[in-house]
């Protein structure tokens, strides 16, 4: 047993002597204005989501896993407040292209659980970045979002989509950086959303 302790303090110390550490929280405020949610129209309902993504950046590389819930603030389907459980990991690749452009690549796969239904999906996110001076980046992106064929009640699951994703990013010091980002999604489910983060480096 102490072998394989010391095997594993041995393996982190060898990935975190080639990585930065991180950690990201993020709040988002989604507004529905079309389609439908968990089987119910979906117009005029808001989703809180609350988000924690711990990761590992290798020189221009960033693998993490976000960590979610989301909460929602109308009656649906007979309850007062309905959440789900979001996992995604996720590898993001940024490919630096001179004059404070930056082209990226994220993907990944996620998993999520409602009431006692659950859903495998995958998404694709390219992007671009442009830092207008050092400590402010805009940023914009697209998202594709599919599912491996789930079902959540019996019904197809209504979490596909494309999505255009809009932001600012403001490094407060050389490891806090805070940000904003609004999107319109349209697919399954009609989408505006707000959100929120701050990421700490290590």
């Amino acid at each position: 047993m102490k072998k394989l302790v010391a095997i594993a303090v041995l393996a982190l110390t060898s990935i975190t002597a080639f990585a930065a550490g991180q950690v990201g929280i993020e709040y988002e405020r989604q507004f529905l204005t079309g389609g439908s949610y968990a089987g119910q129209p979906a117009k005029g309902l808001d989703l809180n989501t609350v988000g924690i993504a711990p990761g590992l950046k290798f020189g221009n590389t960033l693998v993490d896993v976000k960590l979610a819930n989301t909460t929602s603030l109308q009656d649906i389907a007979g309850s007062k407040l309905d959440s789900a459980a979001v996992y995604e990991g996720r590898i993001k690749q940024t490919y630096p292209m001179g004059n404070g452009i930056a082209i990226t690549a994220r993907g990944g796969v996620g998993y999520t659980s409602f009431r006692d239904n659950s859903v495998k999906y995958y998404f694709a996110e390219p992007g671009v970045e442009y830092a207008v001076v050092p400590a402010v980046t805009l940023n914009a992106a697209y998202r594709y979002t599919n599912d491996f064929n789930s079902k959540i009640g019996g019904a197809d699951w209504q979490g596909r989509g494309n999505r255009i994703t809009g932001g600012v990013d403001y490094a407060v010091t050389k490891e806090d950086v805070i940000g904003m980002k609004v999107y319109r999604q349209l697919g399954d489910t009609d989408v505006t959303g707000v959100s929120v983060g701050y990421v700490r480096l290590f």
